[in-house]
């Protein structure tokens, strides 16, 4: 029944998006969900974990530390259709300060370090699923308090500098491995979206678990310590796919028609389709939210 609905859900989206028009569809977000458990790992490298509070009750985890991206761990393989800017979130749960990080490579390049929060203690942001962007530490001179934190500035270092990956249209490949281990990653979220412009943590700013404070960013670079689903929400696949999807689709198609002359007291230009992309993308919305509960992958407790 669940992989009914999901094959539902998913022709009901794609119906709605082959219904745009080119200019809307162009504008649309570039938005994967992808979950960890399924990526290939090297031997001796990452193991599949199982966890309750993972989205499918599984999520990869190492036991043994990595001295580079190069050493046994997994690799994480996408494709995008248009060369642009993509950003890399991770929903992750760590312990500790000493379970917060790994190594990365994008595409065979440089080993790079993927840093979670690191707060000293117990902090909140430990043993709590959180999605967290792609960084690298980045060097240089830092003084803007509203964006850096006070470790940042004295230190030269802002290790939470998100990694804008630059990409071309096709095939691209991040290897990972474990810097330090413990940690447990559970799902991947690709998207053309900016880290000021889309955060999978929150859902239309019902999370109010942000984390009081950053030793690395400033005071308007808020980090939320708990995702939505952590807190008995909805996945952020499922809530971009019903709320925020859906919202981008009519604003687009709406610019799309007045650029063709609809609204403008022209005529209008004959729309390329033969169905009308607003109502498949609302039809489409009102079916995924009532195929929600069946997409549930685990109970609550």
């Amino acid at each position: 029944m669940k992989r009914i609905a999901l094959l539902i859900l998913t022709a009901a989206l794609l119906a709605a998006s082959l219904a745009l028009p080119a200019s809307a569809a162009n504008k649309v977000p570039y938005m994967q969900f992808i979950q960890a458990e399924s990526l290939p790992c090297d031997k001796g490298g990452a193991v599949v974990k199982d966890d309750k509070g993972a989205i499918g009750g599984k999520g990869l985890t190492v036991t043994e530390k990595a001295s580079s991206a190069a050493d046994p761990g997994f690799t994480l393989t996408f494709t995008v259709d248009v060369d642009g800017d993509y950003t890399v979130w991770g929903r992750a749960f760590f312990p500790n300060q000493s379970s917060n990080s790994l190594f990365y490579s994008v595409d065979g390049g440089e080993s790079l370090i993927w840093d979670f929060p690191d707060e000293d203690g117990e902090a909140i942001c430990y043993n709590s699923w959180q999605y967290f962007y792609l960084t690298f530490r980045e060097k240089g001179t830092f003084t803007d308090t509203a964006k850096y934190g006070k470790w940042t500035i004295e230190n030269s270092d802002w290790r939470h500098s998100p990694n804008v990956l630059h990409l071309t249209a096709g095939e691209h490949k991040i290897k990972f491995a474990g810097r330090e281990a413990n940690w447990i990653l559970d799902e991947f979220v690709i998207t053309n979206l900016k880290v000021e412009e889309y955060d999978p943590n929150d859902q239309d700013g019902a999370n109010k678990c942000i984390l009081p404070e950053c030793k690395f960013c400033g005071t308007n670079w808020k980090h939320y310590y708990k995702d939505m689903y952590a807190q008995g929400g909805p996945t952020a696949e499922e809530y971009y796919k019903t709320s925020v999807l859906p919202k981008y689709v009519k604003a687009e198609t709406t610019a799309a028609a007045k650029a063709d002359g609809g609204g403008t007291g022209g005529a209008a230009k004959a729309a390329p389709q033969t169905l009308d992309p607003l109502t498949v993308t609302l039809a489409a919305a009102a079916l995924s939210a009532a195929l929600i509960p069946a997409l549930k992958l685990k109970k609550r407790r």
